[in-house]
């Protein structure tokens, strides 16, 4: 069954796991977000990324959250929280892992996933956390 690889890079914790399609979570774990550093910040997701044992799990892509603005390219333009400004991820750990990368604000990837399972045609979403964030789906 194919598995995708997800972490959520939060102000306070980065989250990351293993979820196979039928939504069953493989393996979990957080570690706490290291602040004002984005190549510290780079290396503790690569060595999650390793610790989540990509290649037994057949994971095809690797999805990241993260709680500030993304360009579209999934090029982090600024996490305020954390103090990181200009990293693309994307390609970064394109390079290292060989897999497809998506990134995007954390309300934009929790909306879209809301969305897809809702049977509503516009969903909001609002995230409470270290910070604040929101999004907005309409005509799934």
């Amino acid at each position: 069954m194919k598995c995708i690889a997800v972490l959520d890079i939060g102000g306070t914790n980065i989250r990351a796991a293993v979820i196979r399609e039928d939504l069953k979570i493989l393996k979990f774990f957080k570690e706490k977000t290291v602040h004002n550093d984005g190549e510290l910040l780079l290396y503790n997701v690569k060595k999650m990324l390793k610790k989540l044992e990509l290649d037994k799990h057949n994971v095809k892509a690797i999805s990241i959250g993260v709680a500030g603005r993304v360009r579209k390219e999934s090029q982090i333009d600024e996490l305020p929280n954390i103090g990181v400004k200009n990293i693309d991820f994307a390609q970064l750990l394109k390079d290292e892992f060989n897999l497809p990368i998506f990134v995007r604000n954390d309300a934009e990837m929790a909306v879209l996933a809301e969305a897809h399972k809702s049977s509503f045609s516009r969903v909001y979403f609002i995230t409470i956390s270290t910070g604040l964030g929101g999004a907005f789906a309409v005509n799934k």
